[in-house]
């Protein structure tokens, strides 16, 4: 596998540090780990302006952040391209995913960093090998590291948001065996992953964001709202499709939407009226196996992939 610039492998420490970067500010999750998964302290810092290095550096310092930290970047920090694997031998896969990818992205190959992982062997019905590939710009990684190192962080994995959001269900023990869709709305567009056992087998953007879903009347659905509602619909009808045609999986009872808010909390309940799938919204304590202090309460929404960042760390030792 591509490896992000100074990572070592050690046995961790039980006490971990979790870190998501996105758009709108840092989180920080501090969780114990040697009993299982325990939060016991969160934080939010909002950002201007996508500022997320001056965000990191205050939170870092508030926090007087130490020792080892597992780190999770939101959708609009890299590309996701999935490619048909590279007929070639194990040793030579990074070289040739290299070599492929670099006549699908706009940047100089010299200026990103990659990391890739496999499907499983069960997607597409084994008939194909592929290989999602998340792209990153360098300066970015170096940015982070730079932070990290200077307040003598231990960077132990740099992950995405589709790998965080997958390892936090396998952990909290909801995709165990079965299919799972998983879909994340921002403000004018979002994603949509399935996800089975901690692997990932799908991960589309969709049309449908948050700003589409405000204003609701909490009286009567208006039929713009119920148009947007009817969008989100397709959206998710679209994947399931997909996931059983096409992967040969089978049937996805059960849709997560994040994040929780007044408006998701209202398109779950028209969806689970519209939809022969269970739809609801992820709303802590979701995860029966993921404990928090109740003082973290208020966070626990902007720190869900935080928290995904150290269940994949804990999910490996």
């Amino acid at each position: 596998m591509v490896q992000w610039p100074r990572l070592k492998k050690k046995k961790i420490n039980s006490v971990l540090n979790g870190i998501s970067i996105d758009a709108a500010g840092v989180s920080w999750v501090l969780m114990d780990t040697l009993s299982g998964l325990h939060v016991k302290d969160a934080q939010f810092q909002a950002c201007s302006d996508g500022n997320w290095s001056e965000a990191l550096e205050v939170l870092v310092e508030s926090t007087r952040m130490r020792g080892d930290v597992y780190i999770s970047l939101s959708e609009e920090k890299y590309n996701l391209l999935l490619i048909d694997a590279p007929d070639v031998p194990d040793n030579e896969l990074s070289d040739a995913i290299r070599w492929r990818v670099k006549d699908l992205i706009s940047q100089p190959i010299d200026s990103v960093v990659m990391d890739f992982f496999v499907l499983p062997e069960d997607a597409y019905r084994g008939r194909m090998k592929m290989i999602y590939v998340a792209v990153v710009d360098k300066s970015l990684v170096q940015s982070i590291v730079s932070v990290c190192d200077e307040h003598d962080l231990n960077i132990e994995n740099i992950s995405i948001h589709e790998v965080s959001l997958s390892n936090l269900l396998f952990a909290s023990g909801m995709t165990e065996g079965e299919g799972t869709g998983l879909v994340s709305l921002g403000a004018t567009s979002g994603q949509m992953r399935l996800v089975e056992s901690g692997n990932l087998y799908l991960a589309r953007n969709i049309d449908s964001g948050v700003d589409r879903l405000t204003g609701w009347n909490e009286e009567e659905l208006t039929d713009y709202d119920l148009a947007q509602c009817d969008q989100v619909m397709f959206d998710i009808k679209r994947s399931l499709d997909y996931y059983e045609s096409q992967l040969g999986k089978g049937a996805v009872n059960n849709v997560i939407l994040m994040p929780a808010d007044v408006n998701l909390l209202r398109l779950s309940s028209v969806l689970n009226e519209k939809m022969p799938v269970n739809v609801q919204p992820w709303l802590w304590p979701s995860a029966e196996n993921i404990t928090y202090e109740a003082a973290c309460q208020d966070v626990m929404n902007q720190c869900t992939a935080a928290i995904g960042a150290v269940a994949g760390g804990w999910l490996e030792n």
